[in-house]
């Protein structure tokens, strides 16, 4: 299945929604199996989305120990022994159970106590030297129980990072055999411990110790806990109040670091058709329907809520017009969380509007269509299409037109004649309000920082995140931050700013005296306007960046330089305008930074490939990798870079060569480590005026990015050579 998807999204000529409507109880609940990885990997490319069900086995606190629960949960956090219980009642199919838990100190290893009839049988589960075995441990076997022959139990202790999972199979005994019985597993840990149990059996199978505390909470199925899939829950409307669905699954995950489901959509009373097989459907006499099995179907679920989600993602990838191909999953969750509907019979939110069971709130098609209006909503325009819906999808979004470089007799400049060298004085910045009452107590901002780099956005303290340990951007040059008053409600027909503040602006300079290419941001703060440095700069309309960077047609166009976010980091490069003939060529790109495939390249028990920044040495840069390959094929295949046409690595530098577009989806950096990226374009006509564009992707969110203008020859004149 998961085969096809990628093979769907590959192929695709536009952008595309998957919907998958399965899920498993099994799993650690954190994101890291691989099909969940895997998921997540499809969406580092934009113009994709993933919609998966939340799982239908939710239960509810059970006073009578009747309904099936399948899960448990032992809060901890002390170290402690948690104890489950798993109830057997007339079982026909085998089943398995998994407790993920953190190991206490000392080293105690888990133990399991089975009453089986009127027996009771002990079982302490080690591996060779006490430390959790590679194989699986037999605890009964096929022969071992004359009360219930056939009964096989198996056990498998493995660690995984610093988690560990206790699994128990189970094999029913031979039919007729009563098969009843209670099996107790303990475990020392620290910290919380979950139980879930397969479906296999249908509820007659059952936690009974520890259920009561695991009902409500955490039962949502694999792999919905993948981070940048929609997992959608299911809601009912019976009796005119929207509550959550019982069965629905519930976040959040294991770990508590994704908030699951993102929403929730009415998964009751849903319609649907039941197809006749095809077998029977061609033996079927001319014109004679199939029977009444096969026809409409009233039904229920989490698999009946997500096509609904799956919908609306199409809806907006459709809305988005030609930019659509550059939305991201990110711009997709953000619109239809920001969008949903909290009705007030649903449970009260937590942290951040959020809660288990409905998560942000319930699909509202209706208001997708037209974004809200704030009360108070200061912005400032990113490019000429936008008009400060949120987010600002585009593959551009750092060519502000409020952002007006001005010189001494404040006559506006076009940044490309900034980046060359004209005097510049003053930088003019206009703010609009999108709100409905006037904004009041605003500040202004500036900060410059190298060409592409845009992420993360300054903190208002100042402070770099813990995962950069400095941060890009700086102050040098420009003015102090300003105050605004007010500013007041934007006109239904505004075209210009509302309101306007003007900054000192001097350019930095590299060493011989030229202008550094490099971006300049404002930025909103204060009052109502939301401002978050964690966020893209796309994802709000508080804050808008310029691109100041350009090249003749006979010089070399200054590099872009990029950030190691705490994500997965790429790069879509293209080319605007230049000829026909114009060419893509990155060269002296650091092979540490790319992925890098070679058999036998790899040894066992050899130390990890070290990343862009790392330091230590990469086999990848040995001479014996010196290689050239040709064709994109096999470059993807060696390095996941697509588009690409000739790849030549000698000493350590790769140089790529394509048509007007490359696109390299995984970069191996270090978080916050500087990425120079050199770009020329081979074969230009340069009486043609364009530009070379960046995007910086982090995880498959649009975070950053930036533009070189390329001048046309002032005569006229036509090169066939390289700018």
């Amino acid at each position: 299945m998961l085969a096809a998807m990628a093979m769907i999204f590959r192929d695709a000529p536009a952008p595309c929604v998957a919907l998958m409507a399965n899920s498993d109880n099994l799993g650690p609940h954190d994101g890291s199996l691989l099909g969940e990885r895997f998921l997540n990997e499809l969406l580092l490319h934009p113009g994709r989305a993933v919609v998966l069900t939340m799982g239908n086995l939710n239960h509810d606190v059970d006073p009578t120990g009747k309904l099936p629960a399948y899960h448990a949960f032992d809060p901890g956090p002390a170290e402690r022994e948690a104890r489950f219980t798993l109830e057997f009642g007339d079982w026909k199919h085998a089943d398995a159970a998994e407790v993920w838990f953190r190991p206490a100190p000392g080293g105690a290893m888990p133990r399991v106590e089975a009453r089986i009839a009127d027996e009771t049988r002990q079982f302490a589960i080690a591996g060779p030297g006490g430390k959790p075995q590679a194989e699986a441990q037999v605890l009964i076997g096929p022969q071992d129980m004359r009360r219930l022959p056939g009964l096989a139990v198996t056990a498998l202790l493995q660690t995984v990072q610093d988690r560990t999972c206790l699994r128990l199979v189970f094999k029913p005994p031979t039919e007729g055999a009563s098969a009843r019985c209670t099996w107790t597993i303990v475990v020392p840990a620290v910290g919380p411990v979950h139980g879930w149990l397969d479906r296999n059996n249908s509820g007659s199978v059952r936690w009974a110790e520890g259920a009561e505390a695991g009902a409500n909470r955490t039962t949502l199925g694999s792999p919905a806990v993948a981070a940048r899939v929609l997992s959608v829950g299911a809601v009912t409307g019976t009796g005119g109040a929207v509550v959550p669905w019982p069965r629905s699954g519930r976040g959040p995950t294991r770990d508590g670091l994704h908030p699951k489901p993102e929403l929730v959509a009415c998964g009751t009373d849903r319609r649907g058709a039941i197809a006749c097989p095809w077998p029977r459907l061609k033996r079927l006499p001319e014109g004679e329907a199939p029977d009444t099995d096969y026809g409409p179907l009233d039904s229920e679920g989490t698999s009946y809520a997500a096509p609904q989600v799956a919908g609306a993602c199409a809806r907006l990838f459709e809305r988005f017009g030609p930019e659509a191909r550059w939305a991201s999953w990110a711009d997709l969750r953000q619109i239809l969380v920001e969008r949903a509907r909290r009705d007030p019979s649903m449970p009260p939110p937590e942290t951040g509007g959020w809660d288990p069971a409905c998560g942000y709130g319930r699909l509202d098609v209706a208001a997708l269509a037209e974004a809200g209006r704030r009360a108070v909503d200061p912005w400032i325009r990113k490019a000429a299409a936008d008009d400060g819906t949120e987010p600002f999808v585009a593959r551009a979004f750092w060519d502000s037109p409020a952002l007006v470089p001005l010189d001494a007799g404040d006559r506006a400049l076009d940044a490309a004649a900034v980046a060359l060298g004209a005097p510049v004085a003053r930088l003019r910045v206009g703010i609009g309000n999108r709100g409905t009452r006037p904004a009041t107590d605003l500040v202004v901002s500036l900060h410059w920082a190298p060409l592409g780099t845009l992420y993360p956005l300054p903190a208002a303290d100042g402070a770099a995140p813990a995962w950069m340990p400095s941060g890009p951007w700086s102050t040098e040059g420009l003015g102090a931050p300003q105050a605004l008053a007010s500013v007041p409600p934007d006109p239904e027909d505004a075209t210009e700013a509302t309101a306007a503040v003007t900054f000192d602006y001097v350019p930095p300079r590299n060493a011989d005296g030229t202008v550094r290419a490099h971006m300049l941001l404002a930025r909103v703060t204060g009052g109502d306007a939301p401002a978050g440095a964690a966020e893209p700069l796309c994802a709000r309309n508080n804050a808008a960046a310029l691109a100041v960077a350009a090249a003749l047609p006979e010089a070399v166009p200054p590099a872009f330089e990029i950030r190691g976010s705490d994500d997965t980091d790429g790069v879509a490069l293209w080319l605007e305008g230049c000829g026909g003939r114009a060419r893509l060529c990155l060269e002296g790109l650091p092979v540490s930074a790319l992925p890098w495939r070679r058999t036998g390249m790899y040894r066992p028990m050899a130390p990890a490939r070290p990343r862009h920044g790392d330091g230590g040495i990469d086999p990848a840069t040995l001479p014996e990798e010196d290689t050239v390959l040709v064709g994109a094929a096999d470059i993807a295949a060696r390095t996941d870079v697509e588009q690409a046409l000739r790849l030549e690595l000698r000493g350590g530098l790769v140089c790529l060569e394509g048509g007007t577009e490359l696109f390299l989806p995984r970069l191996r950096l270090v978080p916050g480590e500087a990425l120079a990226l050199r770009v020329r374009v081979l074969d230009r006509d340069a009486r043609k005026g364009g530009g070379i564009g960046l995007l910086h992707l982090s995880g498959g969110r649009r975070v950053g990015g930036g533009m070189i203008r390329l001048l046309p020859a002032p005569d006229g004149s036509r090169s066939g050579g390289t700018a």
